[in-house]
């Protein structure tokens, strides 16, 4: 990546859209707050909002993220690995592990929308954690 696009990828300016993401988490503290904020408001320009309230995300109309081990319709479902409820730094490295040709760090088990806990391994590369 050239660095015209290093300097596009992390484009802090406003928001340009005005579509809501709703995420679901039975735990919400810094870590998640941090790597939603990265994900959603600077790299796809999208409000958010956390909430541990499951009756108010099964009564939203927006689109929804379901970041938990609860089953719940009509939501894309990410199981958590744990990384983000962990206090201080992670002991172990994350295991790489290929499947079709891609490679998954946070694997969640079998994972009926995503294969492995995309917010953990987000959160690991951009916290560098490795580093700690």
């Amino acid at each position: 990546m050239d660095k015209a696009g290093l300097h596009k990828l992390l484009d802090l300016g406003e928001i340009k859209s005005e579509a809501s993401i709703l995420i679901f988490s039975e735990e919400i503290g810094n870590r998640i707050n941090y790597v939603c904020e990265f994900i959603f408001n600077h790299v796809l320009k999208v409000n958010y909002l956390l909430t541990s309230d499951s009756k108010q995300f099964e009564g939203s109309k927006d689109p929804k993220i379901n970041y938990s081990t609860k089953e719940i319709e009509g939501a894309l479902r990410i199981l958590p690995h744990g990384l983000l409820s962990e206090k201080g730094a992670a002991e172990k490295k994350p295991v790489p592990e290929i499947k079709n040709d891609m490679i998954y760090f946070y694997r969640n088990g079998s994972g009926r929308d995503f294969y492995f806990d995309i917010f953990s391994a987000v959160f690991y590369f951009i916290s560098r954690c490795e580093e700690w």
